[in-house]
Formats: structure tokens, sequence, C-alpha cells
């Protein structure tokens, strides 16, 4: 692993193990030098791949901050350096680097649907999620809240431009 910063000048990659157990990648690294990730639950898992959990390691793979709540599923990650989003099953899952965690609840009209893209604009300093064929929407990390952008069923993917 390398820092962008530190690409061209660092003499080696940063090996890192987050332990023994199953996990399920999506990384969200904080600027505090810790890195949210996603956990499976090898005790109670539930059924399919998706882990359930996530915890906070320092770079050295050790626990810093334990794993809190358990999820039907976790997909997708955004992170803005203090706080990242996971995209859930029970809604966004909320985790800040100093192991805080809370799920922000999906609006009732989303029924079962979920949110597993998730991307952050650093200009605008904007989380967004969307789900192809269902529509984009504002994760409100302050408020907690979640808002509709644009409901159309058109969409693929998202991005933020150059501006935010």
């Amino acid at each position: 692993m390398f820092k962008e910063d530190e690409l061209h000048s660092r003499p080696t990659a940063i090996n890192l193990t987050a332990g023994n157990t199953a996990h399920h990648g999506a990384p969200a690294y904080f600027n505090n030098g810790k890195i949210a990730i996603t956990h499976k639950d090898l005790v109670a898992p539930v059924n399919g791949v998706l882990p359930e959990y996530v915890k906070v390691i320092g770079i050295d793979g050790t626990d810093v901050h334990a794993k809190d709540i358990k999820t039907g599923g976790i997909h997708g990650e955004a992170c803005n350096g203090t706080t990242a989003i996971f995209g859930s099953t029970n809604g966004i899952l909320k985790v800040s680097d100093n192991g805080t965690q809370a799920l922000i609840p999906y609006p009732a009209s989303f029924g079962t649907t979920w949110l597993g893209s998730l991307i952050y604009g650093k200009e605008s300093q904007v989380f967004i999620g969307f789900r192809r064929g269902f529509g984009v929407f504002k994760v409100d990390i302050t408020s907690d809240t979640i808002t509709t952008i644009d409901n159309s069923t058109d969409f693929n993917g998202v991005t933020f431009d150059e501006k935010g």
C-alpha cells in the first residue's frame, strides 16, 4: 500500500495485514492513519459473502476500535478523512475515525432497496449514494439524513466533476 503523496518517494510498500479473519475489503483511510475495514462475522454470519461489520485498525493491522453495529450486509464505502460511510441493508453505516458508529436510516420510500455505491466529493464536501435503476441521493452525515437528488431510473453511474 502507498499513500498517493508517497507513491514516487516511498522506497517500499506498506504491507497491511487485517488479521486472520475474513474481511471483504472496502477500506476507508482516515487522516489519523487508521483504516476502517469491513469484516465478516465468522461465528454467526448472515447468508452470502457480504461482510456485516466495520472495525477500525491501525496500519499494522491491529484492532484499534472493535466492530460495533452488525448489519445484514455491507457493500460500498466513501470517506472524507474523518468519517467513512458504508452501504448496508440496514441503512448507511457511519464510522468515525474515533471508532464511533451509527446507522443513518433509509427513507421509508426505499422499501427494501439499499445503497451499495457511495462516493465523496472533496471539493463539495458531499457524500452521494446511488443505485442503478433507482436514483441518486445525498447522504448528510451531520443531520443523519438521506435525501433524493434525482430518482430517475436511467442512472448507471454517478461521479463528481472537478468542482465537486
